[in-house]
């Protein structure tokens, strides 16, 4: 077995290895070009194993490659870089054959490793044919350090997940849970600081079916975009305060704040637009409220005109 970079030490004193492994105090004159050409064929094959030109064989989810040095085992940082000869369908293992022999088709296999990316298998698409990939050992398996397709597979397979396709250049995802919905006539609802949830009957999409009026019942974890306009009526120069508010599980974020008496038109009404965006767990809920004060009773109305949008950002 050759001595690779694997066994040196990063103490200098200590590569004092008998030749041609090493430099020892006071070797003979006879081994020093012994040394300098196992050194230089120690730096040889790990550039031959880590510039690309080696291909891989086998596929589409169980790898080959064959490679110039000759450790036993895998050591924690070892790196090849490779031409991939078929695209990945799934997980993916990486089978190596160590030694000079090894690239030549002979050789001893250490047998199939998993291939991971950031700690997790490899997806479908990762790796295509014709890709060059770099892979480290990282004491278990190899990581994948450089695979041109992965953020655009891992996007992908999360873009499926949404009913995913694609039409020319253009992206679809006819599952992705979105609400349009329209407001019921509520009348004589707020205007003395009661804090009145909103309630929108008129469903136009509920893809996924995720609303009950007044309700939003959060699909997935993640982001969620909250848009619409709110039509009032009935407000008078008194009416100074209009506080709009999504209330979800985890928290509760403003949609509008505005002085509703200076803002109102000639009919005493006014349209007021609000978009928010608001994380949420799966399974949480949210529902909107208007709170409006300035006078003894409730005399604010929210007419029919009124819009709420909810969509899944991710």
């Amino acid at each position: 077995m050759s001595y690779e970079v694997v066994s040196v030490s990063a103490v200098d004193a200590s590569n004092n290895n008998a030749a041609p492994n090493g430099w020892p105090e006071g070797m003979a004159r006879s081994d020093v070009n012994n040394s300098a050409r196992a050194l230089m064929g120690m730096i040889g094959r790990w550039e031959k194993d880590t510039d690309g030109s080696l291909s891989s064989t086998g596929g589409t989810t169980a790898y080959a490659i064959g490679i110039y040095r000759d450790t036993v085992a895998a050591a924690r940082g070892e790196e090849i870089t490779f031409k991939v000869n078929a695209t990945n369908t799934g997980a993916v293992t990486l089978n190596v054959t160590y030694g000079a022999a090894g690239v030549a088709g002979g050789g001893s296999a250490r047998g199939a490793v998993a291939v991971q990316k950031a700690g997790a298998a490899l997806i479908a698409g990762e790796w295509k044919v014709g890709d060059i990939v770099t892979v480290r050992y990282d004491g278990t398996q190899y990581q994948t350090m450089t695979s041109p397709n992965v953020d655009i597979a891992r996007t992908w397979a999360t873009a499926q997940t949404f009913g995913a396709a694609t039409a020319g250049t253009t992206l679809t995802l006819s599952a992705q849970p979105w609400l349009l919905a329209t407001a019921n006539t509520q009348n004589n609802v707020t205007g003395d600081n009661t804090n009145y949830t909103l309630l929108w009957a008129g469903e136009i999409k509920d893809r996924g079916s995720n609303f009950a009026s007044p309700t939003w019942t959060a699909p997935f974890t993640g982001a969620y975009l909250i848009g619409g306009a709110l039509q009032l009526a009935g407000l008078a120069s008194t009416d100074t305060l209009a506080l709009c508010t999504v209330v979800a599980t985890s928290r509760t974020m403003t949609l509008f704040d505005c002085n509703l008496g200076a803002m109102r038109d000639s009919g005493n009404t006014l349209v007021q637009p609000f978009c928010q965006v608001i994380d949420m767990t799966a399974a949480d809920t949210l529902v909107t409220k208007i709170q409006c004060n300035g006078t003894s009773g409730k005399t604010v109305d929210i007419e029919t005109d009124s819009r709420l949008s909810i969509v899944f950002l991710g």
